[in-house]
């Protein structure tokens, strides 16, 4: 088979293509990251930098489950829009003046969570980051990029719809400049000895590319949307059912996904959260690498469902699974080989701590050993490896769950709120309580096993019969 066909079986053209080449960039650039903070932050600063992220991930705890939601009754709408040589919305007029009702009452939502999420990420992590006595400057730093990060949530509803009406090149297009942009911004505020400083270069670059994207390269798209008269399009009954659901589900998936580095640096300091803290970041950032061609497809999956193409649809699925799962195994794999490889260097060479580069290596030798220092400081910066794998097959269950809730939501249903719910918020407990007593090693352990043990058996079972039931009778959209 050669490589264009190959390509075209596996449903990648450019969009698919950005959004791999997005996540491709921060598997090196987060390795890179990760070795500019065990070389430029202290411990306690690494605790504070990876706490403060998670902190920020407060959005998906806020912004209510919303953007999944919007994506996927815009993409329903646009079935029957297109834009013009001019970059204006034109097509069906019904479907236009939905759509832009979806855009007005999605924008005043996200306003107001922006500001709650300010105000609440603000006051509890300032709680929290309070609690250490270690010498780290993080109150500027931390404010800044609180305010920023708020900045980012309001634009959120502009983004996922225009994923939604099938802009996905250009969105993708510009998260792989955001990415690789904001990894060159942190690494030259690390270099530079700004220290937590880098996480409000981050936020600030990522704000000004949204804001690019948005309000400049697609202005003539809401031009034309501002002025369409008042549309049949009822937020209540053909939004809010599917929201809250997915509201339910959000916060739930924030409290199991988010709270390892928190609880780590409330019970056991900010050196042990920081360990924690990187972990995660590189598993979860393969995680949604793998996830990316899936999400990609997303808004096809709705334009299927919403012609009944029903076949399409499950032939593009089945191999968005095997795609994605093949990237997600791969990539855990090469990451295993890398850590055994450090491991390797650092048992035969390592020395305990690192002096620095102060010379070019001369020989093999010296070569050798700088490389075993260099090894030693990583891994000193990581969970032990057997962690590591734990929390990874963790994900992988994770993983293939979100892949069928993703077919089961492209028909603007919802049937595994209670489940996700429930299942989210033992996996909630399970790491806070063991965590709390046992540390990274206990938390990872009690994620994994309900991973496996509840949630991805109970997506299951809710897919397979949804799947039967809405295909051979029953209408496939809300």
């Amino acid at each position: 088979m050669r490589w264009a066909e190959l390509l075209k079986w596996a449903d990648v053209d450019r969009a698919v293509v950005y959004a791999l080449a997005m996540r491709l960039w921060q598997f090196p650039a987060g390795l890179a990251t990760a070795l500019l903070l065990a070389f430029c932050f202290t411990r306690d600063q690494q605790g504070y930098y990876y706490t403060i992220a998670t902190l920020l991930g407060a959005q998906t705890f806020l912004d209510l489950g919303l953007p999944w939601v919007i994506l996927h009754a815009a993409s329903h709408e646009w079935e029957g829009l297109s834009l013009d040589a001019h970059g204006a919305v034109a097509g069906t007029p019904r479907s236009r003046e939905r759509l832009a009702a979806l855009a007005r009452v999605s924008r005043r939502w996200f306003l107001g969570v922006a500001v709650l999420f300010a105000a609440s990420v603000y006051g509890v992590g300032s709680v929290l980051l309070a609690r250490s006595t270690a010498d780290v400057a993080w109150q500027v730093p931390f404010l800044l990029v609180v305010l920023l990060a708020a900045a980012s949530l309001s634009l959120i509803p502009r983004i996922v719809m225009l994923e939604g009406c099938d802009r996905v090149l250009d969105v993708n297009r510009t998260r792989l400049l955001q990415a690789v942009t904001g990894s060159l911004a942190v690494w030259a505020c690390m270099i530079g000895g700004l220290g937590l400083w880098a996480l409000v270069a981050s936020a600030a670059v990522q704000v000004l590319w949204e804001a690019w994207l948005t309000l400049v390269r697609y202005r003539p798209f809401w031009r034309s949307l501002r002025d369409c008269r008042a549309a049949d399009f009822d937020w209540k009954t053909e939004v809010w059912p599917l929201q809250w659901r997915s509201a339910l589900q959000s916060l739930a998936y924030y409290l199991a996904f988010q709270l390892f580095t928190p609880v780590t640096f409330a019970w056991h300091g900010a050196e042990l959260a920081g360990r924690m803290g990187m972990s995660w970041s590189i598993l979860s950032n393969i995680q949604q690498a793998a996830f990316a061609p899936a999400r990609t497809r997303a808004p096809r999956l709705g334009v299927e469902i919403a012609r009944r193409q029903f076949p399409q649809l499950d032939a593009r699925f089945f191999r968005l699974v095997l795609v994605s799962t093949g990237l997600l195994l791969l990539g855990f794999a090469a990451l295993g080989g890398l850590l055994l490889a450090l491991g390797w260097l650092a048992g035969n060479y390592g020395l305990d701590g690192f002096n620095g580069l102060a010379e070019a290596p001369a020989s093999a030798t010296q070569a050798a050993s700088l490389a075993g220092r260099v090894a030693s400081q990583i891994l000193t910066r990581l969970l032990p490896l057997p962690t590591n794998a734990v929390l990874a097959a963790g994900l992988v269950a994770i993983h293939l769950g979100q892949l069928l809730a993703l077919y089961l939501r492209a028909h603007k249903r919802d049937p595994l709120v209670w489940l996700l719910t429930a299942s989210n918020l033992l996996i909630a407990l399970t790491v806070y309580l063991a965590g709390r007593w046992y540390g990274p090693a206990g938390a990872s352990l009690g994620f994994a096993m309900l991973a496996w043990l509840v949630t991805l058996p109970g997506v299951s079972v809710v897919w397979y019969r949804c799947r039967m039931q809405w295909h051979d009778g029953g209408e496939p959209a809300a």
